[in-house]
């Protein structure tokens, strides 16, 4: 096999995508949506069906679905060349409890696992939705034996050691999009340097199977739930000289900073590009951001990694989307590159859709409290929505802020509310309802008869 083969992780120019069918039914639906997304995105979809897999889909149905004109067959036995060649990633929409116990026994004796084989081999993400494969998934569950459901939990754990990425169904393009962001990333993951002045647990995720080592300065801060990640995937947090540092990456220029500096005593303060009187519109618009990303830290403190590992993740990158959309704010340097785009709001809106329904529908209008977490998470989105109300007088000024800040900061306060009610959703605390609120939502043409 020729070295030109190997990928070490998803090249964005080529968008191809290598989808393997094992057979499940599980899931299969939702992975449909998601791979038609990913074709709406541009992405070349090269698909193959296991043997199992060609007796439950029609083939037919698949190329209307997809959109395409070829499926490849394991019944045609064609060699597995044509369909890893360019191929740097590959994804499992289906994939088997069957196919996990091979894979992890190192057990290659069909088409998929040959495939897999190659992938791990040569460095290629594979990406597979969990469904028909996790029995402790509670429609998978059934009535195994406890033995075997542990069995089953260890091969999962296995093929994830292994750096297979098990995800829901509903989240294959998220993860295969987040790959190619990784890809391309700009923390010089080359030379293993993280730029940043905190280091998170979703920052953490990012290296998973690209670095046994990470630097960062000395003077940066690591979450304890970035420690333990490290610690599980085997990852060394080495702190460096700052000088060390700045040698390593061009990315970003550090410097000493005191926490005085004597400037603001006459009531002004510096933006990027001038300075201002502290009672100016865009001070107090970057001030409630500050505000704002105070009550986030909050929440994350108040909930638990055991419950809410995925909310907790989605807080720490709204921490540092903070920072960035407080930059956005502060600028009035028009050739300035904005830093919140719109695929920071796109992930908003598609946590905001997850969320909403994992949680109950919602008849009448609801209060703050419950939890304490999610009394904290309702008073993030209020300040939200005083940050956005301050962002659309600010745009009426000259030097406005980017719209995506604006976009931004609405669907955060959508995003904080439907956090809120699942923080209570999970803990078995109901709604606390407004008592004079009539049923308002969800209303059909009979409801006032």
């Amino acid at each position: 096999m020729e070295a030109n083969h190997t990928v070490s992780h998803v090249d964005k120019e080529k968008k191809t995508a290598l989808i393997v069918f094992t057979g499940g039914a599980v899931g299969f639906k939702e992975s449909i949506v998601q791979l038609k997304k990913m074709h709406q995105a541009n992405w070349k979809l090269k698909v193959a069906l296991s043997i199992s897999a060609e007796y439950i889909y029609s083939i037919d149905d698949l190329k209307k679905e997809l959109d395409i004109e070829e499926i490849y067959l394991e019944s045609e036995n064609m060699g597995l060349s044509p369909l890893y060649e360019g191929v740097p990633i590959i994804i499992m929409p289906t994939l088997t409890a069957n196919t996990v116990a091979k894979i992890a026994n190192g057990i290659t004796d069909n088409m998929t696992t040959n495939l897999i084989s190659h992938a791990l081999m040569y460095n290629i993400p594979v990406v597979a939705a969990r469904e028909a494969s996790d029995l402790s998934l509670q429609d998978q569950a059934g009535i195994a034996s406890t033995a075997y459901k542990e069995l089953s939990a260890a091969h999962l754990a296995t093929i994830e050691r292994f750096g297979i990425q098990l995800v829901k169904a509903t989240e294959l393009y998220q993860a295969v999009e987040e790959n190619v962001v990784r890809a391309h990333s700009k923390d010089s993951i080359a030379q293993n340097v993280f730029s940043k002045n905190l280091l998170s647990r979703a920052d953490i995720l990012k290296y998973k199977g690209m670095v046994g080592e990470l630097k960062v300065a000395r003077n940066t801060i690591v979450t304890p739930l970035a420690q333990e990640a490290a610690k599980d995937l085997g990852i060394n947090i080495v702190r460096i000289d700052q000088q060390t540092r700045n040698q390593s990456t061009d990315e970003t220029k550090d410097f000493e900073m005191k926490i005085y500096t004597r400037t603001g005593d006459k009531g002004k303060t510096s933006l990027i590009g001038g300075r201002v009187f502290k009672d100016d519109i865009r001070v107090e618009a970057y001030g409630t951001i500050d505000e704002l990303n105070g009550f986030v830290g909050k929440a994350i403190t108040e909930l638990s990694k055991d419950q809410f590992s995925d909310i907790i993740d989605d807080l720490e990158k709204i921490q540092h989307e903070l920072f960035d959309c407080g930059g956005d704010i502060a600028s009035v340097v028009k050739e300035r590159k904005n830093k919140l785009t719109e695929e920071t709001v796109n992930y908003l809106e598609e946590k905001i859709d997850k969320y909403s329904e994992e949680t109950p529908e919602i008849e009448r209008f609801i209060l703050p409290g419950g939890s304490k977490a999610s009394a904290t998470i309702h008073i993030a989105r209020t300040v939200a929505r005083r940050a956005e109300r301050l962002i659309v007088a600010l745009m009426k000024e000259e030097n406005a802020p980017p719209p995506t800040v604006l976009q931004y900061l609405n669907r955060l306060s959508d995003y904080f509310f439907v956090a809120a009610r699942l923080v209570n959703f999970r803990l078995n605390i109901p709604d606390v309802e407004y008592i004079r609120s009539a049923k308002v939502f969800h209303l059909t043409p009979d409801s006032n008869k």
